[in-house]
């Protein structure tokens, strides 16, 4: 996971313009949206139920993935989701509706059982034929998404003013991590600051 890199924000676009094109285009672009809205993995994801996303036939403001599905299963997570986003999910939604899917029923049905998810490798193949496709090389996978979504918290919280605190701890509060170096390692962070960082915040010589 940490040898593939984030995408650049053209990327995003030409991605994304694929992912439209492609014969299951609603779910892919609709998967791709919330992967990298949320900075939720991708096996977060997939563990998601319908009735996760859709409350009193709406879609809801909020999404939550449950502790025990969480990757240490230490606390849930929840992430408000923009307008942009719930309008992405809509036209899936309605597919998922029409083809006679329940609230129970994963968010993202297997192409063959669809009382059981998707798996990560297919989400990987997915991501990694549509960047090659849209000519964007270098090493990009599913966990691409989540390492995009930390750039762009981190580069906001560097934007902010002082008292919002550390960008680098904000950021990592955002994706869950549990050590501070973990976040550090997802952003391109100069390596000299990222040293200089080290010493500072552990002491390292």
């Amino acid at each position: 996971m940490l040898g593939v890199r984030p995408l650049e924000a053209a990327e995003i676009e030409k991605l994304r313009a694929h992912l439209a094109s492609h014969p299951l285009a609603a779910r892919n672009v609709a998967l791709f949206r919330l992967a990298l809205q949320t900075g939720f993995r991708v096996a977060e994801l997939l563990s998601l139920r319908l009735g996760d996303v859709v409350r009193d036939g709406e879609i809801s403001r909020f999404l939550t993935v449950a502790r025990r599905n969480m990757k240490r299963k230490v606390q849930s997570r929840t992430v408000p989701l923009r307008s942009s986003t719930r309008e992405a999910l809509g036209p899936y939604l309605t597919e998922l509706a029409a083809q006679g899917y329940r609230m129970t029923d994963p968010l993202f049905p297997s192409p063959r059982f669809r009382t059981r998810a998707m798996t990560p490798a297919n989400v990987w193949r997915i991501i990694h034929d549509a960047a090659h496709a849209a000519h964007c090389f270098g090493r990009i996978g599913t966990h691409s998404l989540r390492k995009t979504y930390a750039e762009s918290a981190y580069a906001f919280f560097r934007a902010g003013p002082p008292e919002w605190g550390d960008p680098l701890m904000l950021t990592q509060r955002l994706l869950g991590h549990a050590r501070v170096e973990s976040t550090a390692h997802y952003l391109r962070i100069d390596e000299k600051a990222q040293e200089h960082f080290y010493q500072f915040a552990f002491g390292d010589p």
